[in-house]
């Protein structure tokens, strides 16, 4: 019996270099420009707004701008007034359980509305807003 010299596990060496070899070549011959699809690009429509109709916006007119709590004035009677010929309570119901009624609650309403008819500043309306919170606590 004849015994070949040569290393051990040398095919298995020659087999991971090769494996490895290939590997690399095949990423690399993957390896280039991306292509970007046009809705990707900058400036680019989504395809979805692709049609889509502008609508284009009404100019300011009389538009009251609501500013946050620490820009609005100090005085309850300051500011702009904003006319108001109603209030209403949506999804209001009475609950006759906790002795409410929406009839109450519109009638005070509408008598606030009657003293002042010039309109309500911010302030006033907030006012407004506590006498219905009151009514419910009562």
């Amino acid at each position: 019996m004849t015994k070949i010299k040569g290393r051990s596990g040398g095919s298995s060496q020659t087999c991971f270099w090769s494996l490895l070899l290939l590997t690399i070549l095949s990423s690399s011959a993957q390896a280039g420009p991306v292509a970007i699809p046009d809705s990707a690009r900058p400036g680019a429509m989504r395809p979805e707004e692709v049609g889509k109709q502008i609508i284009p916006q009404s100019p300011d007119t009389a538009v009251l701008e609501v500013p946050a709590v620490i820009d609005r004035p100090f005085e309850v009677d300051e500011g702009q007034k904003v006319a108001v010929t109603s209030f209403r309570i949506l999804n209001g119901r009475d609950m006759p359980k906790f002795k409410i009624k929406i009839s109450e609650i519109e009638q005070k309403l509408a008598e606030l509305v009657a003293e002042k008819p010039e309109g309500f500043t911010i302030g006033q309306m907030e006012i407004t807003k506590d006498v219905v919170t009151q009514y419910y606590r009562e």
